[in-house]
């Protein structure tokens, strides 16, 4: 669990995957799960949803170390 609202959760939704339309940035699936793999050590090979769901339930489970490591990648592309 971490500290973010949910004002801050929408906020990076819209900075990562602006147009709601399930994308993070231009990454693929598997571009995806690589980064979060190498950020913050979880495998999201075996969850069907979109990027953008998957984002969002990592902002809402990781902790806020996780959550920090995983925006700095993020920004890093």
């Amino acid at each position: 669990m971490n500290s973010l609202t949910p004002k801050q959760i929408k906020e990076y939704m819209l900075e990562f995957s602006p147009k709601s339309d399930g994308y993070v940035l231009k990454l693929t699936r598997s571009q995806f799960e690589e980064l979060v793999e190498d950020a913050i050590g979880i495998d999201l090979s075996e969850n069907p949803e979109s990027n953008g769901k998957r984002l969002k339930a990592l902002l809402k489970s990781c902790t806020d170390d996780q959550v920090d490591a995983l925006l700095s990648a993020l920004r890093a592309i």
